[in-house]
């Protein structure tokens, strides 16, 4: 599984995508992906330019 993060513009917090397409500064809401769903979800992110930056996938584990 992956989860998609960024850094947020406004304050340089770390942020996760979650379901629906918010950003969300708990990993606890962050939505996990499939490797073939992620670089979609990546590219979803990574198009909020004026938003965030330096997003990436990192691997995740739903079992906390």
């Amino acid at each position: 599984m992956k989860a998609v993060t960024a850094n947020r513009l406004a304050d340089g917090a770390v942020v996760w995508l979650a379901h629906g397409g918010a950003l969300v500064d708990r990993f606890e809401r962050a939505a996990l992906f499939h490797d073939d769903e992620a670089e979609a979800a990546l590219a979803q992110v990574a198009a909020q330019s004026t938003v965030v930056a330096g997003v990436y996938l990192i691997d995740a584990d739903a079992s906390g």
